[in-house]
């Protein structure tokens, strides 16, 4: 949930790629939604000057579908989007007084769908003494968006056709000659350069999403990532953030406030119940509440010992990948 949360909270990303300007007050009502693996999370939230505001939430199960299965699986995820959001919207009556039911929602996209790529572009300026204009940052920003579109939206190895998202304001990091800025109009130098980091997603999860969409009445105000939202959510302006998932686990490198890169493989929370089940013959539902019960401190000393053991080898193999990522 606090993923979908941060997707928001930072109020450029708001302002500039969800929200129009201000005149347009119908809109600052917006849904959310975050398709996990086990679970479907629904907010309605509403943008106050530079706060946002919680009005609802809900949750719904996945039913073990995903965002990349069939037509079958697809509206069954709509189902549960229409059955967390509708729970999501049914508790903005108890905090108004009245229902909201925004028109637009923003879409969150698990890692493991996502490809991604950093460019940076330099561009020298023809008179260093005078202050660096909105417009010459828009240009660059410009040049490196489209330079992306074109690098990311080509077909892969698997002849997948990809789309690339609009990149975030977390995104961007611009340098004047060479150090890093947080605003860079105003300032004097030599030389203006930015770095940006683009992310992509297969054409099929864009098409799934505009199903849900349209089986919602929402509009698909704005696709994110979970690497671009949870960037939000580093306090330093240096950081690697680690996201441990039911499939897998995605690491995020954080560098002058920006995402900078973003890397997923397929080892989560499934990859240690698995060898739980395999360890002691279970079911995999009983290895994961022996799972859950393990991390939740509720076994006994000789079966904390037993599960340490079966988790050896596993978390041995988790820990290399994650050095290596």
């Amino acid at each position: 949930m606090r993923t979908l949360l941060d997707s928001i909270r930072n109020s450029s990303l708001v302002s500039r790629n969800i929200l129009p300007k201000a005149k347009h007050a119908q809109y600052r009502d917006l849904s959310l939604l975050d398709f996990g693996t086990e679970s479907l999370k629904a907010v309605v939230a509403r943008r106050e000057e530079n706060a946002i505001r919680i009005l609802g939430y809900g949750f719904a199960s996945t039913c073990g579908y995903s965002l990349d299965g069939d037509r079958a699986a697809i509206l069954t995820l709509a189902v549960a989007a229409e059955e967390a959001l509708t729970t999501a919207e049914d508790h903005t009556t108890s905090g108004l007084g009245h229902k909201v039911v925004p028109d637009d929602a923003i879409f969150c996209l698990p890692a493991r769908f996502i490809r991604s790529q950093m460019i940076a572009l330099r561009q020298r300026r023809t008179d260093p003494t005078t202050p660096i204009s909105a417009r010459e940052v828009d240009r660059i920003r410009e040049r490196a968006n489209h330079l992306l579109r074109e690098q990311l939206s080509v077909r892969g190895d698997s002849n997948e056709t990809w789309e690339a998202l609009a990149p975030t304001n977390g995104s961007v990091v611009f340098f004047v000659d060479g150090h890093p800025v947080s605003e860079a109009v105003g300032l004097k130098g030599k030389m203006l350069a930015a770095s940006v980091l683009g992310i992509a997603v297969p054409f099929r999860i864009v098409d799934a999403v505009a199903t849900i969409a349209k089986r919602l009445e929402v509009a698909p105000n704005a696709m994110l990532a979970v690497p671009q939202s949870l960037a939000g959510l580093a306090p330093q302006r240096e950081a690697i953030l680690v996201d441990v998932g039911h499939h897998g686990t995605n690491v995020s490198l954080i560098r002058h406030g920006a995402l900078m890169a973003t890397i997923w493989w397929p080892q989560g929370g499934e990859h240690f119940t698995t060898s739980l089940a395999r360890t002691f013959r279970c079911m995999p539902e009983h290895a994961e509440e022996l799972k859950r019960a393990y991390t939740g401190n509720l076994l006994s000393q000789e079966d904390v010992v037993l599960v340490k053991r079966a988790l050896e080898r596993p978390v041995h193999d988790w820990f290399d990948s994650f050095v290596s990522a």
